[in-house]
């Protein structure tokens, strides 16, 4: 089986030059691609198309995900040996395909002196008139000739790839990753510009929050990296957490939070290398990705800075990742972010972002230094055990840190209601005699506040799975 492969037009409209170095390094990512995933290929190339031979079917939806191919077509090809008998194999192979069915005929014809696109539709399209019926503006069936470098190719489907630029021709970056939709949308933007990647992430919620992030730096890295291996930078955020609820007033914590996170992501990036930082804010979304915010939040002064959601909305990042294959990955990873104040600045100064920001003492580049590295796709860690429990033991005093308006639709009765956002709280009225388990919606968030209430003398556990989300 065969395939042509066109090109996207990020490439096809580069000088010769570039066109040839792009065109290469889309040639040796598709070849990757095949070799990862362990299926045979054959690949050709001339300056505007690749060629993709192949037995085994996985090839094609391989090369369908790698950046740089605009489409791809299964198609016979034969050499050509004159407009006949191109006429008599194209109504061949064309004839049961169109019976019964409105058809229009579309041929290239490049190099060939006596023979022309034109003639080909028209001579080509009397023939299988005999078995369909023309129709050039709403066919159901388009059979498509192509005559270029002494042979012909006949093919009917067109399967639309990812386009961009292959990975790797715009060098690397760092990408943050959260978990959350927008991070995971922002990377493979990324990609999609020729950018190679590798991850950072400042991890919140233990080790299930970091298992869930592999995950979707495994899915990045297999489905959408092809030739260019990638690495997920972890590092426990967790006391860095506490440290900022200890020292910065309530309005600004999210924003110092993200400061502290650019600057290990501004770390990382020297260390490999790196161009830029790349993160997944959308302005307006949140309170601290309002215009004024991210202005007081700066830019990095070593490498530049990324943010390609920037103009979206959550719709459309959502929609995006359904496509891309992240959705229902992030999906199980709600937003984990205890620091969310109830009052959130949202138009903090800049000079009030640096104060608070030193006031928190913090390494970056020590942090980078230890940050853990798992080469993608990478093993997944075993679930944190310690701290949680499958079901509610008898006796125990629930404390229920879901979202307000879940409490509402689905009261746990007896339940110790705060907002996920009180871990400034001294918890002088929690009973130290008693047993306490923490839920929310998914148990990432729970296992944060059940571990600061251990650390606080406690005997706190997390319910491993959370409550879920009730239908409505």
């Amino acid at each position: 089986m065969k395939a042509l492969i066109r090109i996207s037009s990020d490439i096809v409209t580069k000088a010769p030059r570039t066109r040839s170095r792009f065109t290469r390094r889309l040639a040796e990512n598709l070849r990757a691609g095949l070799q990862r995933e362990g299926v045979s290929g054959r690949l050709t190339r001339d300056h505007v198309r690749i060629y993709l031979e192949a037995d085994d079917p996985r090839a094609f939806e391989i090369a369908g995900r790698v950046f740089g191919v605009h489409s791809l077509s299964p198609c016979i090809e034969e050499a050509y040996v004159g407009v006949e008998h191109l006429l008599e194999r194209g109504e061949a192979l064309f004839g049961e395909q169109v019976r019964g069915r409105r058809f229009a005929v579309r041929a290239k014809v490049r190099g060939v002196a006596d023979l022309g696109s034109q003639e080909v539709n028209e001579r080509l399209g009397a023939r299988l008139a005999a078995h369909g019926k023309v129709d050039l503006t709403a066919p159901e069936v388009t059979a498509q000739v192509e005559v270029r470098g002494g042979n012909m190719r006949f093919f009917t489907s067109r399967t639309r790839g990812p386009g961009g630029l292959p990975v790797g021709v715009e060098g690397r970056a760092v990408a943050l990753l959260s978990g959350g939709f927008d991070s995971a949308v922002a990377a493979w933007m990324m990609l999609r510009r020729g950018v190679g990647l590798d991850y950072v992430f400042c991890r919140l919620g233990g080790i299930r929050h970091e298992r869930a992030v592999l995950e979707i730096a495994n899915l990045l890295s297999r489905r959408w990296s092809a030739g260019s291996p990638s690495r997920l930078y972890v590092l426990p955020f967790e006391a860095v957490a506490e440290m900022i609820i200890a020292r910065v007033a309530e309005p600004l914590r999210q924003l110092v939070l993200k400061r502290v996170m650019y600057a290990v992501g501004e770390a990382v990036a020297e260390r490999v290398r790196a161009h830029a930082v790349i993160t997944g804010e959308a302005l307006g979304q949140v309170s601290s990705q309002t215009l004024r915010n991210l202005r007081a939040l700066g830019g990095l002064e070593r490498v530049g800075m990324l943010r390609p959601l920037v103009g979206f909305n959550k719709e459309e990042i959502i929609a995006r990742a359904r496509e891309i294959g992240t959705h229902d990955l992030c999906a199980g990873v709600p937003e984990y972010c205890a620091l969310v104040p109830r009052k959130p600045a949202t138009g903090a100064g800049r000079s009030q972002v640096d104060a608070a920001t030193a006031g928190v003492p913090f390494d970056a580049a020590e942090a980078a230094r230890m940050a853990v590295r798992h080469d993608l796709p990478a093993p997944l860690p075993a679930d944190e055990v310690e701290g949680e429990v499958e079901a509610i033991p008898d006796g125990a005093l629930v404390i229920d840190i879901r979202a307000a308006a879940l409490r509402r639709v689905a009261p746990f009765e007896g339940a110790i209601e705060i907002e996920s956002s009180s871990r400034d709280t001294d918890f002088e009225d929690l009973d130290p005699e008693r047993s306490y388990v923490v839920v929310c919606e998914h148990g990432l968030r729970s296992a944060w506040l059940a571990r600061h209430l251990r650390r606080l003398g406690f005997d706190a556990v997390n319910l491993r799975q959370g409550l879920g989300i009730p239908k409505t």
